[in-house]
């Protein structure tokens, strides 16, 4: 995948294990990128398969829920964190501090859509402290920066310099914003 050119990073049934089993939470996404990193991505669109909610954004000029403008959470309360768990044994316990404070917690299964979610304030922290591919995450990870989330991996680096490829793959942690970034770092390093 690496050279010039544009790249177009598609998942097209994210949580694909929730739709084989009937769970009503799943996604497309596509990220379109002008490079190789994931900081290159331009264009990200997701949409819930299950209810038609469509998620878009263009870099430097915003996120968007059918049409309308989004915004990640702006307060420092952790209402609600989602988590990705590849390997329940060792994740869980590794981001136990960080849920133990959320008031609700949720694994939902679908990485863009809880991304999208997160965007548009009805979640405060995403982590996953396994190992996600870009076309999991890209255009999760535009929909949340244009919304004024933050994005990074689960340690606090960014991930914009992270390379879009089918072979490498880094943890991720998203927040609303700075304080709640802090605040899930400060529990993650207990």
């Amino acid at each position: 995948m690496k050279g010039g050119g544009r790249k177009v990073l598609i998942d097209p049934i994210d949580g694909s294990k929730n739709a084989i089993a009937g769970i009503p939470f799943y996604c497309t996404s596509i990220a379109v990128a002008d490079g190789d990193m994931i900081g290159d991505i331009e264009t990200a669109y997701v949409i819930n398969l299950v209810n038609g909610d469509e998620f878009w954004a263009e870099k430097n000029k915003g996120a968007f829920l059918n049409g309308e403008r989004i915004s990640t959470q702006k307060d420092k309360e952790i209402y609600l964190v989602a988590y990705e768990a590849q390997s329940p044994g060792r994740d869980i316990q590794g981001i136990m501090p960080l849920l133990s404070k959320s008031r609700k917690t949720r694994c939902l299964g679908a990485t863009a859509l809880d991304l999208a979610y997160l965007a548009c304030g009805s979640i405060s922290i995403f982590v996953n402290p396994s190992l996600s591919r870009s076309f999991d995450f890209g255009g999760g990870w535009l929909l949340v920066k244009e919304a004024g989330g933050i994005f990074t991996d689960s340690k606090g680096n960014p991930i914009e310099a992270a390379e879009i490829s089918l072979k490498k793959s880094t943890s991720l942690l998203a927040s609303g914003n700075e304080e709640l970034l802090k605040e899930a770092l400060r529990l993650l390093t207990q």
